[in-house]
Parts: structure tokens; C-alpha cells; sequence
């Protein structure tokens, strides 16, 4: 009988004896929190892990999170190259090398014989990690550098995707995709409990609580359902610290921040018509509240609290020389079609576009008159 993919990845996982996490470089909570669950899980399973994120400078937001710490940004050395040289003719002897260029020459003096070219082989050893975990990446270009450093480690080694997003390319050995879901924290919780008893302890609770009130905005976010209320339910009472999760995700915003949301909202715009709330931030607001675009997911939040009456949030700023946007839509609409046109990156609820030298405000002026043409052709 077929193994179901609950079953397939607990035998990947069992037999796996050093495991790659890692997540989009572009990632958010969810994505942070779900790569350290799986590390607290996997520790508690014996196994040898790693979590490797593209850009591993965690927001301060963050950094309440259970080893947060071994999160890295590079896969360091995947493989070793081994020098075989047989014995039968000679016996080894002194072992120097020398640099030249861009070649490394190893020399090597016999005791007593005679070695020739034939006596040496080369070969590369296997990989150092067996099994890739990915979370909540639509594909493997997604999860920048980590991925694009090593493509072939990628296409030799199985690969376990869990996501919750219908723009998933599937390109995992186990694909587990489950579009109900509020996050894949929330898939998590699922397969952790189908592990084995005793893995989902407080901590990993924390992470995976964390995760989903990220990816939920506090479970605010329209269409959830009655399992995603009850997966946050369990988890509070195994031991999810609440309070820490909600003040260190919505209480603790710096004053710099604040300073940078006051200049977004001093530019806010409303097109009544269309249902649209937009703002926009310049290169020299985060100079001079020393901030970044990091900071920018937070902005959106506020953005989306105070305009409740909008559809569709837009928030556009500079990082020179590009000009980028994010896009916030309710299911009213579907983001990814809304600025199509774009190439945006995310998901049907948010979405992120870049554009290299393009001007802020001819960005501002093209993106709004599109989202302004959607709307008025779909919803006349």
C-alpha cells in the first residue's frame, strides 16, 4: 500500500542523519519561527540540523525565539574532494603543496618506489547534509543565495516542501501544500504531533504560536478557520508564551519605528472610489529614524489597522537605486493579480515588486493606475 505523505516524510526524516532547514530569502515570521520548530524537533529526535536563511539578520522582533541564534546565512562546505593514492608501488613519504595562481599543486615524495599519475584517483564524498527540509518557499529561486550557490546539492538531494500557498511549484521529493491552512506553522503543528509523542514541548510551542499570530496578524486576518483557532487553542495549552509572543511582535516597536511610521502616515492617500489607502517613504526617512526595509512588514500592520475601510494597501519606497512596493490586499482581491503585469513575489494577500533605477514616484503613479484599472474593470 502507498505510504500517505505524513508517512513518507516520517521515514525521510527517520532515516536522514544530518538535515538542512531553511526558508524564502524573503522571509517573514512564519517563516522564521517554523525553520526554528523544525530545529528544536529535530534536536529532540537525535538528529544532526542546521537552519540556513539567506539573509540571517533576524528583525529584533524576533530574537525572543528559542536558538535564534544558530540560524545562518551559507551552507559552508557541502563536500570534500578525496585524493586516493595507492601504496602498492611505493610508500609513502613527506606531503607538501604549493600556491600558484589559481592552481594548488600538492606534492608528494615516495619513501621508496616510484608513483606515477596512474596511482592517484579523485573523488568527492557525499554530500553533508542527506535531506533538505524547505518551508514556505513557492520555489527553489526563492530561497536566494542558499539555493543558488549550490543548485546541484539542491537537484541530488531529497527535498521535503511544506507550504500553505496556492503559487507552490511542488518541487519537492514530498510535497506537503495544504491551501486551508493560516501558515505553515499551523501545518506544522499537524506533522510534529505525528512524529511522536512529547516533541511539541513549550518551546516549540512558543515558535509555532509565533507563527501563526505573525502570518495571522494576531489572527485578524479574514477567512480563518476553526482548526487554525483550535491549533492556536492547543498550543496555548501546552505552553505558548502569549504574552511574550503579542508583546514582543506588537508592543515593542522602537521609537525609530514609530518615527518612520509617522512620516508614512503624514503621506497617506485615499482613493474612496476604489477602496485604496497608499503611502509612501523615501530613501532619507530611514536614513534619519535609522531604519530599513525590514521594518517596512511592521508599517504595513499599521497601515492595514488604520484604514480598515480599504481593499487594497500600498506602501512604495526607495532603496537606491531601486524603488520597490508591497501590496496588501483583503480577499475581495487577489494581490498577485492585482500588479501582475509587475512580477510580484508573495502571495494572493501580499505581495512585494522591485524595480532597478526606476524613480519613486513614476513607480507610485504606474502601480496605483494599474490597481485602479483592475479594480474598476472587475468590479463594474
Amino acid at each position: 500500500m502507498a505510504l500517505n505523505e505524513s508517512q513518507q516524510l516520517l521515514e525521510r526524516v527517520t532515516a536522514a542523519k544530518h538535515i538542512l532547514v531553511t526558508g524564502k530569502q524573503d522571509y517573514d515570521g512564519d517563516t522564521i519561527a517554523s525553520t526554528l520548530a523544525w530545529l528544536l524537533v529535530l534536536k529532540k529526535m537525535n538528529k544532526r540540523v542546521d537552519v540556513a536563511l539567506a539573509e540571517n539578520q533576524l528583525p529584533k522582533q524576533y530574537h525572543f525565539l528559542p536558538q535564534r541564534e544558530a540560524i545562518t546565512n551559507s551552507l559552508g562546505e557541502l563536500q570534500k574532494l578525496i585524493i586516493s593514492i595507492s601504496t602498492k608501488n611505493a610508500s609513502p613519504g613527506e606531503l607538501t603543496y604549493e600556491k600558484k595562481d589559481t592552481a594548488l599543486e600538492i606534492h608528494l615524495t615516495p619513501k621508496k618506489g616510484v608513483l606515477t599519475p596512474e596511482d592517484v584517483k579523485t573523488t568527492t564524498s557525499k554530500y553533508k547534509y542527506d535531506l533538505i527540509i524547505v518551508v514556505g518557499s513557492p520555489d527553489l529561486e526563492s530561497l536566494g543565495d542558499v539555493y543558488h550557490h549550490h543548485p546541484d546539492f539542491f537537484y541530488n538531494t531529497p527535498i521535503i516542501n511544506i507550504d500553505h500557498l496556492p503559487n507552490n511549484e511542488f518541487f519537492g521529493q514530498i510535497n506537503i501544500v495544504t491551501l486551508t491552512a493560516s501558515s505553515v506553522a499551523e501545518i506544522l503543528f499537524e506533522i510534529f504531533d505525528s512524529l511522536g509523542d512529547g516533541l511539541i514541548d513549550k518551546h516549540v510551542a512558543t515558535c509555532l504560536y509565533t507563527g501563526m499570530v505573525a502570518k495571522t496578524r494576531s489572527f485578524k486576518n479574514p477567512g480563518l478557520t476553526p482548526t487554525t483557532l483550535h491549533t492556536a487553542s492547543q498550543l496555548i495549552t501546552i505552553g505558548a508564551d502569549r504574552e511574550k509572543i503579542i508583546t514582543n511582535l506588537y508592543r515593542t516597536k522602537s521609537v525609530n519605528v514609530l518615527k518612520l511610521w509617522g512620516r508614512a502616515l503624514a503621506r497617506i492617500q485615499y482613493d474612496e472610489k476604489n477602496r485604496i489607502a497608499w503611502t509612501q517613504l523615501h530613501g532619507q526617512d530611514f536614513t534619519l529614524t535609522k531604519t530599513t526595509e525590514k521594518d517596512i512588514p511592521g508599517i504595513i500592520d499599521e497601515l492595514i489597522a488604520e484604514t480598515p475601510q480599504a481593499d487594497v494597501v500600498v506602501i512604495v519606497y526607495e532603496d537606491k537605486p531601486n524603488s520597490k512596493a508591497y501590496i496588501y490586499s483583503t480577499p475581495k482581491f487577489n494581490s498577485l493579480q492585482l500588479v501582475k503585469q509587475f512580477e510580484p513575489r508573495g502571495h494572493r494577500q501580499m505581495v512585494k515588486i522591485e524595480f532597478p533605477n526606476k524613480p519613486l514616484a513614476e513607480l507610485e503613479r504606474e502601480l496605483m493606475e494599474t490597481i485602479q484599472q483592475y479594480i474598476t474593470k472587475h468590479t463594474a
